[in-house]
């Protein structure tokens, strides 16, 4: 691997035939002249036969120094990409986290009557109210399957169709009601999901869901 963290010249194997009519003396000031040349861009005062053979040195020296140069770039802008890969992750898994928390608020009255007034061009409606219901349902699933994964227990796809088939069994045909079972779910870090118990009263604001606890340590409101 390219080393990056400090000046220096290639000298190869070959070099023994490519400098071979010069001395140990020749060779050696020659060397020198080129890590002078590499570390200030001074040109070298040689004389005699090194002299002869300093401009090919001094062509793979620039050479070299090119390539060196290009390759920190591209190094530099693949770290830049990485890091902003990493936050666009980062900032992706909180504001699914956060649209979960929202749809367990109430919506104003005059939002619910734009959603129901939602129309194309024709005067038809958009997107049906069971479409509507069965893409919110989707959504919350695929928070559900985060959540789990977020808490280290993923899910297999046997157990996301079981999962399915108990809301099903919990909510008959009431897509409304899944989603708010899956987000009860979640606000309390449960594994499974349970029948929504309406007439039971919440206990505190608190949580031991490790999911919403890196929203509230990152400034979220639940």
């Amino acid at each position: 691997m390219e080393r990056l963290d400090g000046v220096f010249i290639k000298i190869f194997v070959d070099d023994l035939e490519r400098y071979q009519k010069l001395s140990d003396a020749e060779y050696g000031r020659l060397v020198r002249a080129g890590l002078a040349y590499r570390a200030t861009s001074a040109e070298p005062s040689l004389g005699g036969r090194e002299s002869l053979m300093w401009d090919g040195m001094k062509l793979d020296i620039d050479r070299d120094i090119k390539r060196y140069e290009n390759l920190k770039t591209v190094r530099s802008e693949a770290s830049q990409k990485a890091v902003a890969a990493r936050e666009a992750k980062r900032t992706k898994r909180y504001q699914t986290l956060s649209n979960v928390i929202k749809r367990n608020q109430t919506l104003p009255n005059d939002i619910d009557k734009d959603i129901d007034i939602d129309k194309d061009i024709d005067g038809n409606s958009s997107l049906t109210e069971s479409h509507r219901a069965g893409a919110d349902l989707e959504a919350a699933i695929t928070d559900f399957i985060a959540f789990r994964k977020k808490i280290k227990k993923p899910m297999t796809d046997r157990a996301v169709s079981m999962l399915k088939t108990k809301l099903e069994k919990l909510a008959p045909g009431n897509d409304e009601l899944k989603i708010r079972i899956l987000e009860k779910s979640i606000y309390k870090g449960w594994t499974d999901v349970y029948e929504l118990d309406e007439g039971r009263p919440e206990q505190n604001q608190t949580t031991s869901n490790p999911f919403l606890k890196i929203l509230m340590q990152e400034g979220g409101n639940v």
